[in-house]
């Protein structure tokens, strides 16, 4: 039998019992106290948002744990994707068939990431900003930037192959005339 309004008392009544459960499951997931509660945080809200999908026939604590496991493995995901991305940002680009590897420090690498984000367009900029260093999911930066989420992944798409055109530049430029910093013109 399916729930047919979503009721708070219900939902709460029922879910209370296992809140225990949930946390302790996921302090061995995560292994950090603020992250396992944000866990269990995104697993309740997702419970209650499909309280009406439940089915008052199945194991309550079992539902639970998988909307939490699966809520873990998303996160850690999207987190892993987001490091691949910084990584390959820091180390190696493909220019022209030839890899050209990392040959500045650390400071000019932080001035072309930085050189290369600033001359981004603005809402491509704020949409990058918003997913790699605030660390938001689309569904939370379109609602951050007043945009629907498909223009939140087409202009993510689109920053980031802005950025690595950019900094392809920038690693060409180095290349050639070392110490030097590509810059794009306003026209």
């Amino acid at each position: 039998m399916q729930h047919s309004t979503v009721g708070t008392t219900s939902f709460e009544r029922s879910v209370a019992p296992h809140v225990g459960s949930l946390q302790a499951a996921a302090r061995r997931l995560v292994r950090d106290g603020a992250d396992a509660d944000d866990l269990v945080q995104e697993t309740l809200l997702r419970a209650y948002r499909f309280w009406d999908r439940y089915a008052a026939d199945t194991h309550l604590r079992a539902w639970l744990h998988r909307i939490l496991r699966n809520a873990f493995v998303n996160e850690y995901r999207r987190r892993t994707r987001e490091r691949e991305v910084l990584q390959q940002a820091r180390t190696a680009f493909e220019v022209d068939g030839v890899e050209c590897k990392q040959q500045a420090g650390d400071d000019e690498l932080d001035g072309s990431l930085s050189g290369a984000l600033a001359a981004l367009p603005e809402e491509y900029r704020a949409v990058l900003w918003t997913i790699a260093v605030d660390d938001a999911s689309y569904r939370e930066a379109a609602e951050r930037l007043g945009c629907p989420v498909g223009t939140v992944m087409s202009r993510l798409h689109r920053a980031r192959r802005g950025m690595r055109v950019l900094l392809a530049e920038n690693v060409a430029l180095s290349t050639e005339f070392p110490g030097a910093v590509a810059t794009r013109s306003a026209a």
